[in-house]
């Protein structure tokens, strides 16, 4: 084994450890009903949304002898997925540091250590515990590494769509880091290679938007007559058998525009979202540093238009972050979506962002006061929750609140 390879080693160990004291720390052993609700639609009552998470419990509770129908069950399936999340996403570190070039191993385990800082305690707390979108990004993860591969890369058209099946938002928060890659081998791959990958991105693109489509305008043909129904279902999942979602139910079941009956939630995100933007600034402006190099500093016309479709691939979560209300989940995604994407060029050797990682890295050592003030700084806003970003940032919103006439959540 050469140092490198042990030096490797030591760090998953220590990754583990990390990984085991975030689940200590930040599990809170409850699903809200949000993540019940959901699992009361299936496709017995039509082919709606989010219908296959209910459809495959409702299964396992035909194969095995456990009520996987109630709300121990759905908290015994959401702990193996979220344990299925830590392997996925191991495999996938250990994926880019065996493909990128030895001389940024160390630099790549710090972009890894960075990164884990925010998503290990992602799914454990009881806002996002169970959430449908720890499914989404097993899939997208998943699908980025066989395409890093080159192995079974037709399989993410179906992975894509078992995605759209679990949940639509994957179009806007997942499956740009996957979409971008494709488009990156697309423009800057071989000749050979080119029109496989313009397949790719054809067909998955396609799958994903006609299935999108379907499901926001065609998927409530029961509505009324089948609310009760699900209503009652929600509440035998929930906590307390009380508990359910109705926004989610209104939405998904009868088709119902529900951004008014979450205006008061929006009046969070307005409060929340700029002190949010000032306070994580230090990120923003490395990370925007980071991307105004590659694009400014590359030469090569098709290499500069992949890295300007990288650095606005972001984009794809504007729709969520006008129409929605959960900010914690978006401004996870889109933090995810950037450093994983460093990760992702590091392990196609891209010679571009090798060289500003470089750059940033040898910055960031030669300010180790800065450095260890950006590590600590980071635990602050962890773990990210839904329609508050974080707990700091829900101190902030209570004490600007009080200040208003008009007295939202």
């Amino acid at each position: 084994m050469t140092m490198n390879e042990k030096e490797n080693r030591n760090f998953f160990v220590l990754l583990g450890v990390f990984a085991i004291v975030c689940v200590l720390r930040y599990y809170d052993h409850f699903i809200v009903s949000v993540n019940t609700t959901v699992f009361a639609f299936s496709y017995k009552l039509g082919f709606i949304s989010r219908g296959l998470s209910g459809t495959a419990l409702r299964v396992l509770n035909v194969l095995f002898p456990y009520d996987f129908m109630s709300y121990d069950g759905i908290g015994l399936v959401s702990k193996v997925v979220t344990i299925l999340f830590f392997v996925i996403l191991f495999v996938f570190y250990a994926t880019c540091l065996k493909k990128c070039v030895k001389e940024v191993h160390q630099n790549a385990r710090c972009l890894i250590f960075f990164l884990s800082i925010f998503a290990f305690p992602m799914f454990l707390s009881a806002e996002n515990f169970g959430r449908l979108d720890v499914y989404l990004l097993i899939i997208v993860i998943l699908s980025c590494i066989l395409v890093l591969y080159e192995k079974f890369e037709w399989f993410i058209v179906p992975l894509s769509v078992v995605a759209m099946l679990i949940h639509p938002g994957y179009v806007f928060m997942d499956i740009n880091i996957l979409l971008v890659l494709l488009l990156y081998k697309i423009l800057v791959g071989s000749e050979k290679k080119r029109k496989k990958y313009i397949a790719l991105f054809a067909v998955t693109f396609f799958a994903v938007s006609a299935l999108f489509l379907y499901f926001e305008f065609f998927s409530h043909p029961q509505g009324l007559n089948v609310y009760e129904e699900v209503v009652a279902t929600a509440k035998s999942l929930s906590d307390n058998g009380q508990n359910y979602h109705d926004h989610l139910i209104n939405h998904d079941i009868l088709g119902e525009d529900v951004f008014w009956a979450e205006w008061d939630w929006h009046i969070v995100n307005f409060i929340e979202f700029p002190i949010f933007v000032v306070l994580f600034s230090p990120y923003i402006y490395l990370v925007g540093r980071f991307y105004w190099n590659l694009i400014q500093k590359e030469q090569e016309r098709m290499k500069k238009g992949a890295y300007i479709i990288i650095a606005l691939g972001a984009g794809t979560i504007l729709p969520e972050m006008i129409l929605k209300t959960d900010y914690g989940r978006y401004m996870f995604a889109i933090l995810f979506y950037y450093i994983a994407c460093v990760l992702i060029l590091l392990a196609l050797g891209d010679e571009g962002a090798t060289m500003q990682v470089k750059g940033l890295m040898r910055y960031l050592r030669n300010h180790m006061t800065l450095s260890i003030f950006l590590i600590m700084y980071a635990f602050l806003f962890v773990p990210f929750r839904d329609f508050h970003i974080s707990d700091v940032l829900e101190e902030f919103y209570d004490m600007i609140i009080v200040h208003l006439p008009y007295r939202a959540l």
